[in-house]
């Protein structure tokens, strides 16, 4: 905490501790990396890829999280992982091969 300049407590958290899930395999598209929590959606966190356009998120309606370019498209998706958990083996969905994703 650092008191701002009214003197009211801001929290900060500083870059290491927000949570990073790093995504290591062979997918076509390529989609190793490391995804980056920016926000919730549908009740829980999802996360982006460094530097583009590719995200992480669950979609409720196939209880399973997604990967794809388009933040909580639940019609098309690159890879998807039934785990319960961002954590684990994405298959494919459109795209080809796997990715394992762990946290940081």
């Amino acid at each position: 905490m650092r008191p701002s300049r009214k003197g009211v407590s801001q929290s900060t958290v500083p870059p290491a501790l927000i949570p990073t899930l790093r995504l290591v395999g062979t997918s076509v598209p390529d989609l190793s990396g490391d995804y980056i929590q920016t926000g919730t959606s549908e009740g829980k966190p999802y996360y982006q890829r460094s530097g583009t356009t590719e995200y992480i998120f669950w979609n409720p309606a196939s209880t399973s999280w997604h990967i794809f370019s388009v933040l909580d498209s639940s019609s098309s998706f690159f890879l998807y992982n039934y785990s319960g958990s961002p954590e684990g083996t994405y298959y494919p969905g459109i795209a080809s091969g796997s990715q394992t994703a762990t946290f940081l």
